[in-house]
């Protein structure tokens, strides 16, 4: 394959928070933050932000948050409640919460810097949009896609009609939206968005390289989703080639990239090619992360249904083995991923007419998962079931329409 060793450039990614726990005594003054601003304002203020900046780099988003906590307090103190860097403590706060995983907090935060941002430019200004925005990804993360659709668009309409909107920003906005909308199963809107993205970063001076691949792998997903594997094939490509031109290498990236296209292959069966992929995302995985891991098992999972596919019954258990194994190494023996390895073991072994440990993995997969029904849900894909999710809930939408936008206070609200 052309992308073989596309991603041997790269190092391995880095393991866990380093220095989680570091303490804030160190270099740190005993003067509490309003004293420090009636002193000196803006030299603690720009301090604590700084010394934030740095936690947040090193992963300490606990410590990096306290030290954000003593930039808004002393801001405050100097400014007042509405000002524009009161206003930007709230966001670096927020941004700190939602990167510990604290989603909600985040939430209130962000909406506390945006009421203080309309009241100081207007609605339709840029600062509005850049938190809108913020808002949008937060609610991408909570998997409430169609709130974040809704505030994605306020910061698009703000973008293009108000006088120094940002290209860059449009396409971001526009990548993002798309994205929300591919997740909700409406595949028309996000065919719309995502190649305005695409388009946008081209226009785009400088270098895009990743918004650019990102573009095309979004696209490749949506033609997947509606069965047009070819397409989806071609931009899943793209995708490689343009990551591979990317000066550090993307391992994950091109991983990724080997089984989406392996996916495409196999939905059109064409099941030696796919086994040429998932074998080349196979090795760079093993690379990466190692034997013991779920996307080491999602690989070799998909390997193996390849081999069934060709009655190389031997082969594909040997992967389903491993598959199990990794899944059991690393999240444990009630991983839910585990019910469909199971599942193929016992589709298998009733192949080669081995009954007994066909019985023995139905009743290994009824004893870990007690919930399930008997057979029915052996082998059963937990993506089929998010499919039929997605299918029954999408909402109804008007071919290349895009939807208008009415914005109001309420949108803003948490």
């Amino acid at each position: 394959m052309k992308f073989q060793n596309a991603w041997r450039t790269t190092t391995q990614p880095k393991q866990g928070r380093r220095n989680r726990k570091a303490s804030l005594l160190v270099g740190h003054q005993s003067t509490t933050a309003t004293e420090l601003a009636r002193s000196s304002p803006e030299d603690p203020a720009r301090e604590f932000k700084e010394r934030g900046d740095r936690f947040m780099a090193q992963r300490q988003y606990r410590d990096a948050f306290q030290q954000y906590s003593e930039t808004l307090a002393v801001r405050k103190a100097k400014l007042g409640e509405e000002h524009s860097l009161v206003a930007d403590a709230y966001c670096v706060m927020a941004f700190s919460r939602q990167a510990e995983g604290q989603l909600v907090v985040s939430w209130k935060f962000y909406n506390l810097a945006l009421e203080i941002q309309c009241k100081l430019f207007g609605d339709d200004s840029l600062p509005v949009s850049k938190t809108y925005t913020s808002i949008g990804l937060l609610l991408s993360e909570m998997r409430r896609y169609e709130d974040a659709i809704l505030h994605y668009r306020m910061s698009l309409q703000i973008q293009e009609t108000v006088k120094g909107g940002d290209r860059l920003s449009i396409a971001k906005i526009n990548l993002s939206c798309g994205n929300c909308y591919r997740k909700l199963g409406d595949y028309n809107n996000a065919n719309w968005y995502l190649k305005n993205a695409l388009s946008g970063f081209e226009r785009c001076s400088g270098d895009k390289i990743l918004e650019t691949a990102a573009c095309y792998t979004s696209l490749a997903l949506v033609f997947q989703m509606q069965n047009q594997y070819e397409m989806a094939f071609q931009h899943h490509e793209l995708a490689m080639i343009t990551r591979s031109a990317y000066r550090e290498g993307m391992p994950l990236e091109i991983a990724a990239g080997y089984v989406n296209m392996g996916r495409c292959r196999k939905g059109q069966c064409r099941f030696e090619e796919a086994i040429e992929l998932f074998r080349n995302a196979l090795i760079v995985l093993l690379v990466t992360y190692g034997e013991n891991h779920p996307e080491t098992a999602t690989c070799l999972v998909s390997l193996g249904k390849c081999l069934q596919e060709q009655d190389q019954i031997e082969e594909a258990m040997k992967h389903y083995h491993q598959a199990e194994a990794a899944l059991v190494n690393s999240l444990g023996e009630t991983a839910p991923q585990l019910v469909q390895v199971y599942g193929k073991l016992h589709q298998c072994y009733l192949k080669m007419d081995d009954t007994d440990r066909a019985s023995s993995y139905k009743k290994k997969a009824k004893r870990s998962f007690p919930e399930l029904k008997a057979g029915k849900e052996m082998g059963a894909s937990k993506h089929a079931t998010h499919k039929q999710t997605k299918e029954s809930t999408k909402p109804k939408s008007v071919k290349g329409a895009r939807p208008a936008i009415k914005r109001s206070n309420s949108a803003v609200a948490a």
